[in-house]
């Protein structure tokens, strides 16, 4: 019996690990002109965040339907929308490519 609680309680530990995004994600805002911004998210917990034409690789992390980016300045919030697509800063609407 305990081999079997074991087991179980393996498995919801593996199901239950930390979400990740995988791919770019990019957008523009609709101010003008529109600032492009692009999101390179790989499984690792890292991203490379492209604005102004600067890059940056720092960590996030997936809580709930939040993604928080961890930035030596501040860290910034994303929302994780239901079509799979990612609000962004200012509110820019972020597509997978």
């Amino acid at each position: 019996m305990k081999k079997w609680l074991w087991i179980v309680v393996a498995l919801l530990v593996v199901g239950c690990g930390q979400r990740t995004l995988d791919g770019v994600y990019s957008g523009k805002s609709d101010t003008n002109p529109p600032i492009k911004v692009s999101f390179t998210f790989k499984p690792s917990g890292k991203v490379s965040q492209m604005v102004f034409g600067t890059e940056h690789e720092v960590d996030y992390l997936i809580e709930g339907d939040k993604v928080r980016i961890k930035s030596p300045m501040s860290d910034t919030i994303l929302t994780l929308l239901e079509d799979g697509s990612i609000k962004g800063p200012m509110g820019i609407l972020l597509k997978k490519e």
